[in-house]
Parts: structure tokens; sequence; C-alpha cells
């Protein structure tokens, strides 16, 4: 296939995904998507030789005038399937979601690192944003299913459906952050997409639902540890400030004493009983086990 098909190849197995007429295509376009990944992968070398910057052939990625054209192939792929995790439909949320981390997590390391600015405040981002959005506005009325399928009841209305994509997608964007930590970390706004990402953690965290509240602790937990062969810093393998790395600490220790406040003051506000929100013991538990990782670094 010739290099300038390539993006429209991905913008078409994504249409197909987002296409409303049947589900199954849906997921099999969404499973083609990972087969282009895979390709991009493979034919590395083939690819970088014969792609050319044609600034008509890609789109547009403000912010990165300069990005080579094989990782605009990735951010095509990954903008694709960042617009079908926000999809009406629950499965084809957490197919292109579960897609989207996976390929990050096993191809991202092929890009250059400035591209890495377009994929935090282009793709990660705009999908958090998203997904809380129409989390927070979704219906807590009962899917009606036409009495053909069964729903298990944790999945019975639309609120709880979002709140299972907004679980993956803050997971996904966590583990994003741990794993390729070093690399961010390079990056010049390191601290500010570090903040902007404690915020969505910290509003998901005062959620009623328990398992979006549970998660996004275990995601906080997940991001303040480094994996295995680090120091056990934040910013261990990078060069960075005494300073910056006591604001990184300290962002991180005023969300976590946040949520500990919030979640455990009662609101004067309640009608009734059953509008009253208390902390499951999990979440309680969670929330104590994070102290130890910030504590330390607070009073260093």
């Amino acid at each position: 296939m010739p290099w300038r098909c390539l993006p429209l190849c991905v913008d078409t197995a994504a249409k197909f995904g987002s296409q409303t007429q049947e589900l199954n295509i849906s997921l099999t376009a969404v499973g083609l998507m990972w087969n282009i990944s895979d390709y991009f992968y493979q034919n590395k070398e083939k690819l970088c030789q014969s792609l050319s910057g044609d600034s008509t052939v890609f789109p547009d990625f403000p912010g990165t005038p300069n990005m080579p054209p094989f990782d605009k192939l990735w951010m095509c792929l990954y903008a694709r399937l960042g617009d079908l995790c926000v999809d009406s439909r629950p499965a084809v949320r957490k197919s292109a979601g579960q897609t989207l981390f996976s390929t990050i997590s096993a191809h991202g390391g092929l890009l250059h690192q400035p591209t890495w600015q377009a994929v935090l405040w282009q793709v990660l981002f705009p999908l958090l944003d998203k997904v809380r959005s129409l989390s927070n506005s979704a219906s807590n009325e009962k899917v009606d299913t036409g009495g053909n399928i069964l729903i298990h009841h944790s999945r019975n209305t639309a609120q709880k459906q979002w709140a299972e994509t907004q679980v993956l997608t803050l997971s996904g964007a966590a583990r994003v952050f741990n794993t390729k930590r070093q690399l961010l970390q390079t990056l010049g706004d390191f601290p500010r997409a570090w903040s902007l990402l404690l915020e969505f953690i910290e509003n998901s965290s005062l959620s009623k639902n328990n398992e979006v509240s549970l998660a996004a602790l275990k995601a906080f937990q997940e991001i303040l540890y480094l994996n295995k062969g680090s120091d056990g810093n934040l910013t261990s393998g990078v060069t960075v400030s005494a300073s910056e790395e006591t604001d990184i600490w300290g962002v991180a220790w005023k969300v976590w004493l946040r949520i500990g406040e919030e979640s455990t003051t009662p609101t004067s506000e309640v009608d009734t009983r059953e509008d009253l929100y208390i902390p499951s013991q999990p979440f309680l538990t969670a929330l104590i086990q994070i102290f130890p990782a910030v504590f330390q670094h607070i009073t260093a």
C-alpha cells in the first residue's frame, strides 16, 4: 500500500468503528486498528524511508510543527482511537480504550520525545476531560434492552456504564505516566501535566461511585511508585532541580490531603439518609496506604 494511503486507512477503520448499524462491525474495526499498529511497528524502517512530510496527507497537530512523518502516523492512530473511546456504546468504548493504552504501552517507545507532548495534550488529557464530562451528564435511569439481553445490576444504567469507561481511562493514563515517567519528565511542561493528572485523580476520588473513587486512588498509588530498578524518587534517572522535585511532591501531598478531608467530611445539605455518602472500607484503606509514600518526601 502506498504510504500516502496509510492515514486514510486509519481513518477508514475508525469510521467503520463509529458506525452504529452493527456492533460487531465496530468491534472488528477496533481490532483492525490494533493490526494497523502492529503493521507500523513491523515496518518501521521501510515506512521511515518512504514517508515524507507532505502536509496535505496528515492532519495538523498544533504545537509540534516539526513532528516526523512516522510519528504523525502514530498520532493519527491514537487520535482516532481516542475518538472511539467516547463512543455511545459501552462495548466499543471498552475495546477502543484497551487498544489505545495497549498500543501506547507496546509501541510508544518508537515516538520522538517532542511527540509525547502531543500524546499528552492532544490525546490523553482531552480524552480524560471528555470521559469525565460525559460521565457526569450520563443518565441514571435503567437501560432498556428490550428484554433480550440481561445486564448485570452494576452496568444497568448509562451512568454505571460510563463509570467503567472512567475507570479504564484513568487507570490507563496513570499506567502511561508510570511506565514512561523518565521520558515524560524530560518534557518542559511535565509539572503542569503532573498537576493536571492529579486534578483528574482528585475529582474521580471524590465520586460517589465506589468503583470510580477506588480506581482513582489506585491510579494515585501507581503514579507515585516507579517501576522496579528505580530509587523510589518521582524523578529517578532524570536531572531536575530540587525545587521542581519539591513542587511535584507538594502537589501530590495537597491532593492527598484534599481527598482525605473532602471524603470524610459529612455535608450539611443531605436531605435523606439515602443521599448520605459514606466512603467504603477499601477506599479508606487505599487512602491510608498512599500516605507513607507522600509524607516521607514532604518531611525530607
